[in-house]
This record gives structure tokens, C-alpha cells and sequence, in this order.
């Protein structure tokens, strides 16, 4: 990924969780169609990844204020996105850059150009569906929702939807940060 242990290491984080999410599979009575995977920052870039790279494995990823920082991504994937992001976040700006809290000072791409990429990926209509509210803390949200058209009824459409959250900072949204220098 951009950065942390496991790429200083060259740890194969790739296959420890083919292994992991076969063997749970194997163990626990989990439903393939209806597994996931989730994640903030460093964690949500490997969401990214797991997408690109082994999509046979998760229906679906969520990505909370992290890009995609893989260099060649698939052109096509089954798997949809949902991902959150905060226009106030110093660590992985959604504007792309440097972040100016960023430890790792890596150099992130646009955020919009991940979304992009995955509306195109997915087959979606290239125009969301684009709601917009105030929450209960005074931030201003907008969801533009992509969804997969012309399927027959009788398949589930594949999704891209992007949360951004204007004033929000490098956080789960709805829960109250750990540590305030990560943001509201």
C-alpha cells in the first residue's frame, strides 16, 4: 500500500487474506455474496486493493479516508464501493496531495479519480444520484450514489457510493474521534 510496516517489509498482506477469508469460510457458516471489507486509511486502501486484486473474494468494500493507491487497477471489477471521505482530512486529502499531518508524506491521488475509475469499472450510469443534508453536528454531507443499469431485474446492480463530508477530518464518520488532531 503507500506505506506502514507491511510495504517496508514486503509482507504478502495479499495472500495472508486469501488464506484468512478461505479458512474462515471453511470454519464459520459465512455467505460469500455477503462479504466485505472495510476500512480507515491504511485500511481502507487495502479494501481498495482486495477489490482490485482479489475480487472473487468480497462482494462489496468500504473505504473511510483512504484512496486507491494502486497503479494499475483492474478495467473492470464485480465488486461495489462505498467510500467516505472528509474535505477537512490532513492526512489523505480527498483533493489528493500531501497531506500536511500525513507521517508518511506520501503523495495521494484525487479521490475522484478513484471514484471514477470504479463507476467505469462497475458499468455504472456515469451520473450519481446526488442528495445532500446537514447532520446533527453541522457538517454538511453529500451522497452521490452510481448504480450499474441495465441488468435484468433479477441481478443485483453493482454500486459506487461516495459520502464526502464537508469540514470532516480523518475519522469514522458518526463516531467521536480518539483523538481530536484527527478532526470533527
Amino acid at each position: 500500500l503507500c506505506c506502514g510496516h507491511a510495504r517496508k517489509y514486503g509482507a504478502d498482506d495479499l495472500g495472508f487474506l486469501r488464506v484468512l477469508v478461505n479458512r474462515l469460510r471453511d470454519e464459520l457458516p459465512l455467505d460469500p455474496p455477503r462479504t466485505y471489507s472495510a476500512g480507515v486509511s491504511n485500511g481502507g486502501m487495502m479494501s481498495y486493493r482486495l477489490a482490485a486484486e482479489l475480487p472473487d473474494l468480497f462482494a462489496a468494500i468500504c473505504s473511510v479516508a483512504g484512496h486507491m493507491m494502486i497503479e494499475t487497477p483492474p478495467a473492470e471489477s464485480p465488486v461495489s464501493v462505498l467510500h467516505f471521505h472528509g474535505t477537512a482530512d490532513e492526512f489523505t486529502p480527498h483533493l489528493g496531495g500531501r497531506g500536511p499531518r500525513s507521517p508518511s508524506q506520501t503523495q495521494f491521488p484525487p479521490l475522484e479519480e478513484t471514484i471514477r475509475h470504479w463507476v467505469r469499472a462497475c458499468h455504472c450510469d456515469p451520473e450519481p444520484r446526488r442528495v445532500r443534508w446537514v447532520d446533527s453536528s453541522g457538517l454538511e454531507i453529500r451522497r452521490d450514489e452510481y448504480r450499474e443499469a441495465g441488468l435484468p431485474q433479477d441481478q443485483t446492480p453493482r454500486e459506487v457510493i461516495y459520502y464526502e463530508i464537508a469540514g470532516g477530518g480523518h475519522t469514522w464518520p458518526g463516531r467521536k474521534p480518539t483523538l481530536d488532531f484527527l478532526g470533527r
